[in-house]
């Protein structure tokens, strides 16, 4: 439903494709690390005294995602690096069900999901839009996937179909901002 959501509204902002990616990585952004704080509590049984350490990895993987972003001269290059990561995202959690990880693999999936927000953004940002509008929508996206963590965390839904779920949404939305 939700990936079916982004593509309608990506027909609708043909003209403004950047605000939709920006929206999809904000999504993206505030989901994952709901989703993985409570995995990673799950793991290792208690997450509070290291809930600074998580966001701050995820915080530096989204400056240094942002930094690349901005680095890209065409706008294809950004689904290069934010599918990459996704997908390295899910093959761990994929392959590692059942088995318990390392703490520094957790870190690792924590800076990437950062990355993955940042790519967005800051591939976003050389347009022509203002950084108000584009810090924005980036917000609005974190609020949409806090309301869909909020809803798939209680309702116990598969972590992987909803990590899929995002992974698809952001790879769509790439898609539409580079054929507009």
């Amino acid at each position: 439903m939700a990936v079916i959501a982004i593509v309608l509204l990506g027909m609708k902002l043909k003209s403004n494709s950047a605000v939709l990616l920006v929206l999809c990585g904000g999504f993206w952004g505030l989901l994952s690390q709901s989703l993985f704080m409570l995995i990673f509590q799950a793991n290792f049984g208690n997450l509070y005294y290291l809930v600074g350490a998580a966001v701050g990895t995820f915080l530096f993987g989204s400056a240094a995602g942002s930094l690349m972003g901005e680095n890209f001269n065409r706008k294809w290059q950004i689904l290069i690096p934010s599918a990459a990561f996704s997908l390295i995202i899910v093959f761990i959690l994929l392959g590692s069900s059942g088995v318990r990880m390392p703490m520094a693999v957790f870190f690792l999936v924590f800076m990437l999901s950062g990355m993955i927000s940042g790519v967005v953004f800051g591939g976003a940002s050389k347009l022509k839009l203002s950084g108000g509008k584009i810090y924005a929508f980036d917000l609005f996206g974190a609020a949409a996937g806090a309301v869909a963590a909020t809803i798939a965390i209680p309702t116990m839904m598969p972590v992987a179909i909803v990590l899929e779920m995002a992974v698809l949404i952001i790879v769509l939305s790439c898609i539409i901002f580079i054929k507009n």
